[in-house]
């Protein structure tokens, strides 16, 4: 795409007639689908951000995940002309990496959309500190 915006992270549908990816052309990371391999039907799929496009297997349904670590579902009402239902929250993770990443997306999903395999960091509930107490003696001790 030759375009003044940001595009990246393309994935095109099972089809091959759709092509999701995540664009700034909004002023924030979105989700946008558009025709393929002529671009002349162009629908957002994210309404208040979004990155890391994925398909389910048939096509009916596109994952995504929102800024704050949420992975979306939106099902494909129709496809002549394209348009989504209202998108659903899943559930919430941490992955390794924030924002908006040209690389792979920290999850997958299984071809009939009902498991997911996800990068993500772990978090303790309760941070803990460790003491070590007489450590100068631990070291005259190794010494010998």
């Amino acid at each position: 795409m030759q375009t003044p915006n940001i595009e990246t992270q393309g994935i095109l549908s099972p089809d091959g007639r759709w092509l999701a990816y995540t664009s700034n052309l909004t002023g924030r990371f979105e989700v946008h689908v558009q025709s393929f391999p002529d671009p002349t039907a162009r629908v957002q799929a994210s309404p208040s951000g979004g990155s890391s496009p994925r398909w389910r297997r048939d096509g009916k349904e596109l994952f995504y995940l929102r800024p704050d670590g949420t992975l979306m579902s939106v099902r494909v009402r129709s496809s002549k002309p394209l348009e989504f239902e209202p998108p659903v929250a899943l559930f919430q993770f941490f992955s390794v990496e924030r924002g908006v990443a040209a690389n792979t997306p920290p999850y997958d999903v299984t071809a009939d959309g009902e498991q997911f395999i996800v990068a993500a960091v772990t978090r303790r509930a309760e941070p803990s500190i460790n003491v070590l107490l007489n450590w100068p003696a631990l070291l005259t001790q190794s010494a010998r």
